[in-house]
């Protein structure tokens, strides 16, 4: 095409391509100023700014909100929420959260109680809200299932015939929030609820497959919400989140398009974050909202709003403007020519046409490169989804990349999060991050997890990972262990069931079962200090 990416045929298009956007971007812009400069050069001709609609705000309508009116603990919640998120105080101070922990009836209200408290503490600054969050938090994880039939017990409905370890009545949303609300709050609290919330997501992983087409856009929005601040891959999450919103922007009701909007907005890609606004836009423009609504409503606003302002120098144009952006004191706005000159009704049109024309050809220069490491990408992620495991070399002769290319784009990954990675000897070793953690038994991951938070027994399961077939004596040499030591460590992973012993004549060879899962788990645990010298225990 005439106005292309230009470097594809050599020096001589490169050129042609450059002129041929510059010209283009130039006659748009002359063809939009026409219009201007005829309406100025009239009596009172200018562009006047005229309001169309008189439409208040999210947050407008939430502060006119009545505050005398009795609540459900959800809605007070949400109330609060929405409230924190436009600078206003508790609407009712503290005296709604004062009520016994751990409501096994009520899980998902009363971690949404915890996230109100959270967003209302003003970052840890509000001393008697922190207070409160701390006894929330307490008594969210008490209400935390530990295993099948303890905890909340069965569950009912969703439970049932399942695993019910690190889930809250074994219901995919009220384990999600709690997830989230957790999270959250820790930051402010500074209290260290990693394993409870470890033990949450694998649950949510194990029972929110991307792929089950029963999954609702509440699930996926709460889930999405719940894994983006892990090493969990959440995209694929928010891409089926995405994938269900309908063309008017709602996600179905106001409240499910309100957390749907604020999922998609914690996202760095485009495409999900315009989805995001498109939501905005749609909550915005609904009149009957009730007043929970309106408040989550508001807090999804805000919570895009300060993404938008983010990434607007990057992806901006890119993205819907947050209706406090694009509407002007909360109405709808409309540009007109005033009393000058008349201009023809074509050449504003055309003007545009000129412009996107230039601004296709000047993005497809620019993004041409970018759209190749993409593509790059992309297939390092299919080819170790295929060949978990592989190292830089291997990955580089199966896809044909140059070494500097390889090199860059797996550091890309990793720190996107996209892709995990294992020292193996003098090899790096590569795998996808999140595409299969699973619990390896049920009512065995808090197990498995506690076995591992054992610092040697930790290095002699990542040792193994890399040199499969291990020897007892190279794990003694290597690790710097007395051989009783390998061998009390071999007998937690064995017992744990993700280690295979074989003996081979007078030696012991060691093989990690199920190595991604193991990869994944690893993944959760922090691990701190020099590993090397450390006591048996």
């Amino acid at each position: 095409m005439w106005f292309g990416k230009g470097r594809a045929g050599g020096t001589g298009k490169a050129r042609k391509g450059i002129f041929a956007w510059l010209v283009s971007l130039i006659m748009g812009s002359a063809m939009l100023a026409v219009p201007l400069l005829l309406s100025m050069s009239g009596p009172g001709g200018v562009y006047e700014l005229q309001e169309v609609s008189e439409l208040q705000s999210l947050s407008e309508r939430l502060t006119a909100l009545n505050s005398s009116v009795q609540r459900t603990s959800w809605e007070q919640s949400s109330m609060d929420i929405g409230r924190a998120a436009s600078g206003l105080p508790l609407e009712k101070g503290l005296d709604p959260y004062r009520y016994s922990t751990g409501d096994s009836n009520d899980a998902g209200g009363y971690a949404m109680g915890l996230l109100a408290l959270a967003e209302q503490s003003g970052k840890g600054a509000n001393r008697t809200v922190v207070e409160a969050a701390l006894e929330y938090e307490r008594g969210i994880v008490q209400g935390q299932s530990t295993g099948q039939g303890q905890g909340q017990g069965q569950g009912q409905g969703q439970g049932q015939g399942r695993s019910l370890e690190g889930s809250w009545n074994g219901d995919a949303i009220s384990t999600a929030l709690s997830s989230y609300a957790l999270q959250t709050s820790s930051k402010v609290t500074g209290a260290d609820y990693s394993e409870s919330i470890l033990h949450a997501n694998i649950w949510i992983l194990d029972n929110v497959p991307t792929e089950d087409a029963s999954v609702d856009s509440a699930e996926l929005a709460f889930t999405s919400l719940a894994l983006v601040d892990t090493p969990v891959d959440v995209g694929p999450y928010q891409a089926r989140l995405a994938a269900t919103q309908a063309p008017n922007g709602s996600f179905g009701d106001a409240q499910t398009t309100a957390w749907a909007a604020l999922a998609l907005s914690k996202s760095d890609r485009p495409g999900l974050m315009a989805a995001a606004g498109n939501a905005v836009l749609w909550l915005d423009s609904q009149r009957e909202l009730n007043e929970s609504n309106v408040a989550v409503a508001s807090y999804a606003e805000k919570t895009y709003e300060r993404r938008y302002m983010e990434v607007k120098a990057s992806i901006g144009d890119a993205l819907p403007a947050p209706p406090s952006m694009s509407s002007g004191n909360g109405g709808a706005s409309l540009l007109r020519l005033g009393g000058g000159a008349d201009a023809p009704g074509w050449l504003a049109p055309l003007g545009i046409v000129f412009l996107a024309l230039g601004a296709v050809g000047l993005f497809a220069r620019l993004d041409g490169e970018e759209s190749i490491l993409v593509s790059s990408r992309n297939r390092i992620l299919d080819y170790l989804r295929r060949e978990p495991g592989q190292h830089q070399s291997g990955i580089q002769r199966a896809l044909g990349l140059s070494s500097g290319s390889a090199v860059y784009n797996l550091r890309v990954l990793e720190e996107k999060g996209y892709i995990i990675a294992h020292r193996d000897g003098r090899h790096k070793r590569f795998y996808v991050n999140g595409n299969s953690l699973r619990p390896v038994a049920n009512g065995m991951t808090k197990f498995i997890v506690s076995a591992l938070r054992n610092i040697n027994t930790r290095r002699m399961a990542e040792y193994i990972l890399g040199r499969p077939g291990a020897r007892q004596k190279e794990l003694s040499e290597k690790l710097a262990l007395d051989p009783s030591t390998v061998h009390w460590h071999a007998g937690r992973l064995e017992k744990v069931g993700i280690l295979r012993t074989d003996h081979v004549g007078r030696n012991v060879a060691y093989h990690i079962e199920r190595p991604e899962i193991v990869m994944q788990i690893l993944s959760f645990i922090p691990t701190s200090g020099d590993h090397s010298g450390c006591s048996v225990t």
